[in-house]
């Protein structure tokens, strides 16, 4: 696990899932190894938006899902998974709404929002949560509820400076 760590901080995605496969492969009980797969897969498929190959992105965020799920089964109140999985399935749903897939996309945006709203009841203590589902609720033009979950996170946390930026955002799309 440690090896995939620094593999992934090095660029190296491919490897890392390698190792983090042979974790999973020696104890497929171990929840820890599908979590970290599920966030190389994320952080890969984020890399990968640079370059504009909407399969391999889409495969990436549905390996990242399949992993975060596999997670959820072995630990169910894993809140930080669910947290994850709600942010594969918002960047699942960007790269739908990306090539036009509207229903597809809203249809993720809200199994996200189920997600992050599951993290929230199992841990209402972590900005990091209130900012997904403002990310969500603002893709979904609902723009007061954006503004509610940046501010809750922001008040948890006043030096998250994403949260901070996208409030200013939300505020100036409500005001249009």
């Amino acid at each position: 696990m440690v090896q995939s760590e620094i593999k992934c901080k090095a660029g190296n995605y491919d490897e890392a899932i390698a190792n983090l496969d042979k974790a999973i492969q020696l104890n497929p009980d171990n929840v820890r190894p599908w979590f970290r797969r599920g966030v190389v897969k994320s952080g890969l498929s984020q890399s990968k938006s640079e370059e504009s190959n909407v399969v391999e992105i889409q495969q990436h965020h549905q390996g990242a899902i399949d992993d975060y799920t596999q997670a959820i089964k072995l630990c169910p109140d894993y809140a930080v998974a669910y947290n994850n999985r709600a942010d594969a399935k918002y960047h699942f749903g960007k790269s739908e709404d990306a090539v036009g897939n509207i229903e597809a996309a809203k249809d993720l945006y809200q199994a996200a929002l189920i997600d992050v709203n599951t993290a929230i009841e199992l841990d209402s203590d972590v900005a990091l949560f209130y900012h997904t589902r403002g990310e969500i609720m603002y893709t979904l033009g609902d723009y007061s509820a954006a503004i509610e979950n940046y501010e809750r996170a922001r008040e948890m946390d006043p030096n998250y400076t994403d949260v901070c930026r996208d409030l200013e955002l939300a505020k100036k799309a409500l005001e249009q």
